[in-house]
C-alpha cells in the first residue's frame, strides 16, 4: 500500500513539474510525438526514415512561418521490439527507465503517433520453423492461439496505453497504426495472416469512440493502403538473408512513404 502511494505521488509531483504545452495553439506550433516500435523507428527503410520521420517533415513544412522558423517539436520515442506491454510501463511506470521522458514529452504533445503490437504477435510466431512445412490445420491452431491468447492480452495494453495518454493529455490528436499483412512473397502465409489481422484491424477500428468519452484515437488504415497497392512486393521486405533479416517484413522506404501518405490524408481531415 505504501508503495502504491509512493508512486502516486511521483506522477502528481511530476504532472505538476512539467509544462502542459510548448505551445498554446496550432498557430504558434505544435509538438509531435511518435510512439511504438520498430515500424515507428524506420527498420527496413533504405535511408533509415520511418512514417514518423516523414510526417514531422510534413508538419514542419506545414507549420513554418513567413521566416521560415520551425515551429514543430519532433519527439521520437520509438524502438525495436517495442512491445504493447513496454510501451505501458514507458507510460506508467515511474520507476521505468524511460517514464519521465515519455510522460513530459506526451503530456506537452498535440499529435501522438502509433505503431505497437506487432512484436506482440511475431514474438509468438518466431518460435515455429520456417523449415518445417505446416499443414492447413497448424496453420488454423496457430491463428486460434493468436486470437484467444495474444490479441486479448494486445488489447488489454493497449486500452492501458491510450487510457494514459488520454488522462495524461486529454486533448492530443492520437493517431494509430492498424496492421498491415507482411507475408507478401508467399501466398501460404499470407493466407494464414488473414485469420486473425483483419480481426485486431475490426478490434481497432470499433474502439475509436467511447460512448462515454467520445473521440480517442484515428485508426491510420495502412492495411488497405498495402492490400490495395498495386505492387505489394515493392512496399515490404521479405528476403530473408543474413544481410536484411533485421528488416524482415518491414517496410521498405516506399512503404513508409505510402504509410506517412495515409497519416496525412487523415490528418488534414482532422484539423
Amino acid at each position: 500500500m505504501k508503495k502504491t502511494r509512493l508512486v502516486i505521488i511521483l506522477i502528481i509531483i511530476t504532472m505538476l513539474a512539467l509544462p502542459v504545452n510548448a505551445f498554446a495553439n496550432h498557430e504558434e506550433g505544435i509538438v509531435y510525438t511518435a510512439l511504438g516500435d520498430s515500424i515507428a523507428a524506420g527498420t527496413g527503410s533504405a535511408n533509415g526514415d520511418s512514417y514518423t520521420d516523414m510526417f514531422n517533415e510534413y508538419l514542419r513544412k506545414l507549420y513554418k512561418d513567413k521566416v521560415y522558423n520551425d515551429k514543430v517539436v519532433y519527439n521520437n520515442f520509438a524502438s525495436d521490439g517495442t512491445t504493447s506491454g513496454a510501451l505501458v510501463m514507458d507510460l506508467t511506470n515511474p520507476l521505468d527507465p524511460d517514464f519521465y521522458a515519455t510522460f513530459n514529452a506526451v503530456i506537452s504533445s498535440n499529435v501522438i503517433t502509433i505503431s505497437i503490437g506487432g512484436n506482440d504477435v511475431l514474438d509468438y510466431i518466431e518460435q515455429f520453423d520456417p523449415e518445417i512445412e505446416y499443414s492447413e490445420e497448424d496453420f488454423n491452431a496457430i491463428a486460434y492461439y493468436i486470437e484467444t491468447n495474444i490479441v486479448p492480452q494486445m488489447f488489454s495494453n493497449f486500452t492501458d496505453i491510450i487510457s494514459a495518454i488520454k488522462t495524461t493529455n486529454p486533448t492530443a490528436q492520437i493517431y494509430v497504426n492498424n496492421f498491415y499483412n507482411p507475408f507478401v512473397y508467399d501466398e501460404e502465409l499470407h493466407n494464414f495472416a488473414e485469420l486473425f489481422i483483419p480481426d485486431i484491424n475490426t478490434a481497432l477500428k470499433d474502439g475509436e469512440i467511447s460512448l462515454i468519452y467520445g473521440r480517442l484515437y484515428y485508426v491510420v488504415d495502412v492495411y488497405t493502403a498495402f492490400d490495395g497497392y498495386r505492387n505489394p512486393k515493392s512496399l515490404v521486405n521479405y528476403d530473408y538473408s543474413l544481410e536484411t533479416k533485421d528488416a524482415y517484413l518491414h517496410p521498405r522506404h516506399k512503404g513508409y512513404k505510402v504509410m506517412t501518405n495515409v497519416l496525412k490524408d487523415l490528418y488534414e481531415e482532422n484539423q
